[in-house]
């Protein structure tokens, strides 16, 4: 019988714009989250059931004053510790931390962006717990980086963007956690069934005139692993076509950061063109490995498994020529690297 939850249940807190509940089995019982706001400060509830009917609020998970409310919490259990992912209205967050005698997360180190698309490439993430263990994990990747449609535009251009408002399904990724307490995310290994067969890139020295990456495609995925001096900044340029237009994925070693630029990415004058971008710092040994996939308007970046950025891009030519480059600072080496073309899901 619904409700099965009503606002009562929060005793003497009011909250507001609740919603996104996210529910998992333990040994001695259901539990949930979900997210909300507490006097403008956006926050977490958590709940256990014995039979998922009847609820009780534990009390407060999480709250921060930075978000007015927080959409999509998922909360992952690695032993003793709990990983909180959540979206509030922008760049998707991650809390790491044990539940102190009150039921609140206690952070065992200062929280994160997990994927700086936010709305224009990743957004409202969800998890789940295969049968073996593993954590698996779908985003949302937004049409918001098409652009508002003028109050002036056509009926065809208004036509174009008809399903604007549904987005697509990111590649899905697979969380662990390491002895260090830190999060590790990566494509999950099933996505090798779509690889085509592989071309490899020997070791180089990078240079500011660039070197073509002997793939063009639309539908790529591409790891390369590369050997940085603390100072050295690097790009990677995709859907090039003779258009002109371009994405290009830049690392600042100097500044530990990992941005993806748009403003050559499409001719279409409606589309997002500031950049997107997440820190990352380079490791002691100066090793950076970059795992990308492109597929017709998405880009998804992983570096270290440790970073990760998305963006909706929307290229009017399907070219799909590539070029790697040093940009400035100190020397950059590319060890070795290997695209595949990949096939679609329903080949």
């Amino acid at each position: 019988q619904n409700p099965v939850l009503t606002l009562e249940s929060h005793g003497d807190m009011t909250i507001r714009e609740w919603r996104d509940p996210f529910v998992w089995r333990e040994a001695d019982g259901g539990y949930m989250v979900v997210g909300g706001g507490r006097d403008g400060v956006g926050c977490v509830l958590r709940y256990k059931s014995e039979d998922l009917l009847h609820w009780q609020c534990l009390g407060l998970l999480y709250e921060d004053p930075a978000y007015a409310i927080i959409e999509c919490p998922n909360l992952l259990k690695f032993g003793e510790t709990y990983v909180l992912i959540f979206s509030p209205s922008r760049e998707v967050q991650v809390r790491i931390g044990t539940l102190g005698s009150d039921g609140r997360l206690l952070e065992a180190f200062p929280g994160y962006t997990f994927d700086g698309g936010s709305w224009q490439g990743y957004y409202a993430p969800q998890t789940l717990k295969r049968a073996d263990g593993r954590y698996v994990q779908w985003g949302w990747m937004p049409e918001g980086a098409r652009g508002e449609v003028p109050a002036e535009a056509t009926q065809v251009e208004r036509d174009a963007r008809y399903f604007d408002w549904a987005g697509i399904q990111s590649v899905p990724r697979e969380l662990t956690l390491d002895a260090a307490g830190r999060l590790h995310v990566e494509p999950i290994p099933e996505l090798a069934c779509l690889r085509g067969t592989p071309v490899r890139m020997d070791r180089s020295v990078l240079t500011s005139n660039g070197t073509s990456l002997p793939l063009k495609g639309m539908q790529v995925e591409l790891q390369m692993d590369l050997h940085l001096a603390r100072d050295a900044k690097i790009e990677l340029s995709v859907f090039q076509n003779a258009q002109g237009e371009a994405t290009r994925i830049e690392y600042d070693a100097g500044i530990g950061q990992l941005q993806i630029v748009r403003e050559m990415s499409s001719q279409d004058p409606l589309t997002e063109k500031g950049p997107l971008s997440v820190r990352h710092a380079l490791a002691e040994n100066g090793r950076l490995q970059l795992r990308v996939f492109l597929d017709a308007s998405s880009v998804e970046v992983f570096a270290d498994t440790l970073a990760c950025l998305s963006a909706r891009v929307y290229p009017l030519d399907e070219e799909g020529g590539m070029t790697l480059r040093a940009l400035s600072g100190g020397q950059a080496i590319l060890d070795g690297a290997t695209l595949w073309p990949l096939r679609g899901i329903w080949a």
